[in-house]
C-alpha cells in the first residue's frame, strides 16, 4: 500500500506492479522490485530495513521500463507484522519525470544526481497476509468457544 509520495508522477499499479510480494513471514517479507514506470529512470533507489538495526539503500543506473530491479527481503517491525520500503527515481533528462517532481532521495543513498527531477514513494507491506491473519484468528476463536 502506498502511504506517502513526494513529487507528482503517479505510482503505477498496472500492467507491472512496482512492488510484488513473493513471500510473507511474520519476521520478514520478500518482494520483487520492477521498473514499472513508462520511461527510463536515470537512477532508481530503494531503501529498506534489512535487519532489526539497520537500513540499506541501493542505487541502480539506467533502469528500463519492465525491467526487474531486484528481489529484496525486508525485516518486519517487531511490534506489528509490517515492513516499509522507499523507492525513489531520478530523471536528469526529463524523459520520465516532470519539473514538479521535487522529492528528496534519503541522505544514506549513494550516487544521487544533484538537481535531477526526483519522485519518492513510501510503501507499506503486510508481512502476514490478511487471509492468514483471519484464519489464525478463527482457529483461536474456535479453541476458545469449545472450552
Amino acid at each position: 500500500m502506498l502511504v506517502k509520495q513526494h513529487g507528482t508522477t503517479e505510482f503505477p499499479w498496472a500492467p507491472i506492479p512496482p512492488v510484488k510480494i513473493l513471500e510473507q513471514r511474520t519476521t520478514n517479507i520478500t518482494v520483487a522490485l520492477n521498473q514499472a514506470w513508462l520511461g527510463t529512470a536515470d537512477k532508481y533507489f530503494y531503501n529498506y530495513r534489512y535487519n532489526a538495526f539497520s537500513d540499506k539503500c541501493v542505487d541502480k543506473d539506467d533502469q528500463q521500463p519492465g525491467e526487474k530491479i531486484a528481489e529484496v527481503t525486508i525485516q518486519c517491525d517487531c511490534l506489528k507484522p509490517q515492513a516499509h520500503i522507499e523507492i525513489c527515481l531520478q530523471d536528469d533528462t526529463g524523459n520520465l519525470l516532470t519539473a514538479t517532481d521535487d522529492g528528496t532521495v534519503p541522505k544514506c543513498c549513494p550516487g544521487q544526481i544533484e538537481e535531477a527531477r526526483t519522485v519518492c514513494y513510501a510503501v507499506l507491506l503486510q508481512c502476514v497476509s490478511k487471509c492468514d491473519a483471519e484464519s489464525a484468528t478463527s482457529r483461536m476463536l474456535r479453541g476458545v468457544s469449545g472450552a
